[in-house]
């Protein structure tokens, strides 16, 4: 039973940062405990001692990286489609071509053309569906913006496993031309469960001008725009910070953090090439498309913000790895 005092009354006295409860007697056993848990662990002292730092670290944390996986589908759908890429590219590395970039927006056009053949297929047809009938992919080109580039589709309709699967295709003439075409350099995947049981999958490939130098050097630009922007003085490419970035780029595909895979703190890439510097900071992000993105995501984070628009620094570095399944890794290095 609870009771609300008269304000002549002081009732119950938690402390000043819990007032409120300031004219409620308690007289449930329940309650009783919870007034005694209060005043114990909530008194004045010792919120504003251990409590509030904690709150305010909460609340002023933010990721040490920045993600920009951006998969339609489920878990397992998206866990699948990244599968697809990474033997994809191991097959196409056999055969000396390049890596094929994961990308979202050619992720989401991959989705807006498996919506569309679902949309079309009655459960009954999904076994022996039409895949060779064209969609108009216009729309979706420029909403996603890649519509000034070459695009090729394949659409299967399969439950092997992944291997199996792009050895399967990769024995197709037609789609195996897609799948090894040397002047891709792009990605989108869409697994979709159909009702009939089997998985429908859209690979969605693109010539876009993923160029990892030009891309690097691009970031250098739109950092010194923002910085001039700012009233503050340039920074200069430095191919030695270059050279540690692309090493830490490397680095964060296997361990997306500022700790090094040996264990050690990032910054120990600076010593470790030799390079004289009286101060440095990084910036890592995984998985933008492109320069603007990823600059994008630093500028909304207050911490990557800090070291682009720091005024001592006046050397960068910036590193860009693709990985097996087409992610893209980005790291910048700043050097006072």
């Amino acid at each position: 039973m609870i009771t609300v005092r008269s304000l002549k009354d002081p009732g119950l006295s938690a402390g000043p940062c819990f007032g409120l409860f300031k004219k409620i007697q308690l007289r449930s056993f329940g309650l009783f405990i919870y007034r005694v848990f209060m005043r114990k662990f909530f008194s004045a002292p010792v919120f504003w001692a251990v409590w509030m730092p904690l709150f305010l670290a909460a609340a002023l944390f933010r990721p040490a990286e920045v993600r920009a996986w951006q998969i339609p589908g489920t878990v397992q759908e998206a866990t699948l489609a990244v599968e697809l890429v990474k033997i994809l590219n191991q097959e196409r590395q056999q055969d000396s071509l390049r890596f094929l970039a994961l990308d979202s927006a050619l992720c989401d056009v991959a989705d807006y053309e498996a919506a569309i053949l679902t949309r079309n297929l009655s459960p009954e047809a999904t076994r022996h569906p039409n895949l060779n009938k064209p969609i108009n992919l216009s729309v979706p080109l420029r909403q996603f913006q890649v519509s000034g580039q070459a695009v090729g589709v394949l659409r299967v309709f399969s439950n092997l496993e992944p291997r199996e699967l792009i050895m399967t295709m990769s024995s197709n003439l037609e789609e195996s031309k897609e799948m090894f075409y040397e002047k891709y350099t792009g990605i989108g995947v869409r697994v979709r469960e159909m009702p009939s049981g089997q998985k429908l999958m859209v690979f969605v490939f693109s010539t876009g001008p993923i160029d990892l130098i030009r891309f690097r050097k691009q970031v250098c630009e739109i950092v010194n725009a923002v910085r001039q922007k700012a009233g503050l003085n340039p920074v200069a490419w430095s191919d030695e910070a270059a050279r540690a970035a692309q090493i830490r780029a490397r680095e964060i595909e296997q361990k997306l953090s500022h700790t090094r895979p040996s264990g050690r703190s990032w910054s120990t890439v600076v010593t470790d090439e030799k390079i004289a510097a009286a101060g440095s900071g990084e910036n890592i992000a995984a998985g933008q498309r492109d320069p603007r993105k990823v600059m994008n995501d630093w500028l909304s984070s207050r911490e990557h913000r800090t070291n682009i628009l720091k005024r001592d620094f006046n050397r960068l570095g910036v590193g860009l790895f693709i990985s097996p399944d087409g992610r893209l890794f980005w790291t910048q290095l700043f050097l006072e």
